[in-house]
């Protein structure tokens, strides 16, 4: 074989050689290529089933976040309804109370003392209705005491007056009395004046008789 012949052969050999390097690199290109891409891929993958994931622990956190917010309108709801049946259960109660008091005092406008809240109230209102009562009770017993007592007194009263008669026909019989007794007390002290009087002459006669009498035996003495 000649020399150019060996040298053709040569070449094409290192040609082939070459172009089976650049096939190798490319097909190693390709294969990191391809390896890349699945890592990619794979990458890709986790971070969707992670976003996933994220998106369905977001989607149960907002579910349970709206039956929360449910279950907080339905429990403020059915607060609202308890609220507003005891306000509607409170203004009854007070209605009834009203209504009450109103019959009663009615009644006593009327002069009935025997006025009564008979049934009983609301809990919270019955003491309202034990203590009229009561005070009403107490107020017919002084009024009852007080007729009692006005009986008594109109009794004494004309016991009183019949009293006052008969004393005042007294006074006048006295006073008649007390006349006639004055009309003697000075018949009585004229006489005791005048008898006084008779007295004290007696007396001056007396005098006289006894001092002629003294005068009589002294001279009857220096006689003898």
């Amino acid at each position: 074989m000649s020399v150019l012949i060996r040298t053709r052969l040569y070449a094409e050999a290192l040609s082939k050689t070459e172009e089976v390097r650049l096939r190798s690199e490319a097909a190693d290109r390709a294969r990191d290529e391809a390896v890349t891409a699945q890592a990619e891929a794979e990458s890709a993958t986790s971070e969707a089933k992670s976003a996933t994931k994220k998106a369905e622990v977001a989607l149960d956190e907002a579910r349970k976040a709206s039956e929360a917010q449910r279950t907080a309108e339905l429990h403020a709801r059915a607060q609202d309804e308890v609220i507003k049946r005891e306000t509607e259960a409170k203004s009854a109660e007070q209605q009834a109370v009203v209504e009450a008091m109103r019959q009663a005092f009615r009644r006593l406008e009327a002069g009935d003392l025997t006025a009564r809240i008979d049934g009983r109230l609301a809990s919270d209102y019955d003491d309202l209705r034990v203590a009229f009562n009561s005070d009403l009770d107490a107020v017919e017993t002084a009024i009852s005491e007080l007729a009692s007592q006005a009986d008594h007194i109109e009794g004494q009263v004309a016991e009183i007056a019949s009293s006052s008669n008969v004393l005042a026909t007294r006074t006048e019989k006295q006073a008649s009395q007390l006349e006639q007794t004055t009309a003697a007390l000075s018949e009585v002290a004229g006489t005791v004046s005048e008898a006084a009087k008779s007295v004290e002459t007696a007396k001056a006669s007396s005098a006289r008789a006894r001092s002629s009498a003294d005068e009589t035996g002294e001279i009857v003495s220096g006689a003898s």
